[in-house]
């Protein structure tokens, strides 16, 4: 959620939305997930609180003194199958080559052949930029969803490019 991010440190407004940013908000997702897990006790809690928000979840547990673990809650659709979808892609990534070949995996656990660079904002049309610096527009938003508009707002940017 914006504000959840905002507190962890992300911006969130109309031009970044580093939630988009897979290494930032990597970091702020386990430090969340950390704190959650603090909070409630137990890692299963603790993912159910992270698709649910902290307040939610505790709301659901308030009114439901009885229950005393994540399984004994009942808990709105999504939430509730939650923990279940995660358990589900931890068994599949942990046994992924003896459920599947590197034939039909392919090559998606190759990573991109990109590089960091750093900008300094603001740079009021990163259209125009990109021409002017021989990078792929195109690429530039795929590679970075965090950027929501034309504009880079000030400040030193972290963006992905391919190499060429």
């Amino acid at each position: 959620m914006p504000e959840t991010g905002r507190q962890y440190g992300l911006r969130v407004d109309k031009y970044i939305d580093e939630r988009l940013n897979f290494e930032r908000s990597t970091r702020v997702a386990t430090k969340y997930l950390l704190d959650l897990k603090k909070k409630f006790g137990n890692w299963t809690l603790a993912a159910a609180g992270y698709n649910r928000g902290l307040s939610g979840l505790q709301r659901d547990m308030d009114a439901q003194p009885t229950a005393k673990n994540y399984y004994d809650l009942i808990l709105n659709s999504e939430t509730g199958n939650y923990v279940y979808r995660i358990v589900a892609i931890k068994y599949l990534m942990q046994n992924r080559w003896q459920l599947f070949s590197p034939e039909t995996l392919g090559d998606i656990f190759q990573t991109p052949n990109v590089t960091t660079l750093t900008l300094q904002g603001p740079i009021t049309d990163l259209r125009v930029y990109c021409l002017a610096h021989d990078i792929d527009y195109q690429e530039l938003r795929e590679l970075n969803p965090w950027i929501l508009s034309y504009v880079l707002p000030d400040g030193p940017w972290e963006i992905k490019v391919r190499i060429k």
